[in-house]
């Protein structure tokens, strides 16, 4: 799950950037952690619960990325520009 959410969180900074994936297919960069969960799952023969931890970091990274860059943005634009 942490490899997961810190693969996530730097996607997010460059999310159209085009990444080497297994076998020289390339992604974009915010579709490897889904492509990293595809993998994982069709390792297990199938399982989801083999995805729960991709889905659990991800889930986190997201919360982390919003309340870290998304939100300090919206009140910095809402105060016009001044620091909160």
């Amino acid at each position: 799950a942490l490899i997961t959410a810190v693969i996530y969180a730097c996607s997010r900074l460059e999310p159209f950037g085009n990444i080497q994936f297994q076998f020289g297919i390339t992604l974009k960069y915010w579709m490897l952690p889904f492509g990293l969960m595809a993998v994982e799952m069709l390792q297990q023969q199938g399982s989801v619960a083999a995805v729960v931890p991709h889905i659990l970091g991800v889930l986190c990274a997201h919360f982390h990325h919003f309340f870290a860059v998304v939100w300090p943005r919206i009140m910095l634009e809402e105060n016009g520009g001044d620091a909160p």
